[in-house]
């Protein structure tokens, strides 16, 4: 689902061009997008043994784990293609780990990506929901 500039999400905003206030925006707009569609947000920035997960959030029986990349070029690559194999291998680790340290929570997850794309100034362009983006591959 592309969701395009001038809708609610994505509110231009003056900040300093580093990675983390570029990462820091995506993530706020993925978690505007996410509640506004029923979600209730229940951690963001959670750190496990094998990494962070950006945002976690459930909805009826659901737990979604969110992944958010924002690029405000895409020089490099759409923000998609930043989650290689190595990168989904250790979401899904990642998510493994919180699930069994929370185990009151809903036992049917999915991992999605969140993708943000700003303008030079910051400045909301397109935001991608990828449902259902990574799955576990692991044998055993």
């Amino acid at each position: 689902m592309d969701i395009p500039a001038g809708t609610r999400y994505g509110r231009t905003m003056a900040l300093e061009r580093t990675n983390r206030n570029i990462g820091m925006l995506g993530e706020q707009m993925a978690a505007r997008f996410m509640r506004a569609r029923g979600f209730r947000i229940i951690e963001r920035n959670s750190r496990t043994p094998f990494g962070e997960i950006d945002i976690i959030c459930v909805k009826n029986d659901l737990l979604v784990f969110v992944e958010v990349k924002t690029r405000i070029s895409e020089k490099y690559g759409a923000p998609a293609f930043a989650i290689n194999r190595y990168k989904a291998r250790k979401l899904v680790e990642n998510c493994s780990y919180y699930m069994a340290a929370h185990r009151h929570l809903p036992r049917s997850p999915r991992i999605d990506v969140i993708t943000v794309n700003l303008d030079h100034r910051g400045g909301f362009k397109i935001l991608r929901h990828i449902i259902n983006a990574i799955h576990d591959t692991r044998e055993g």
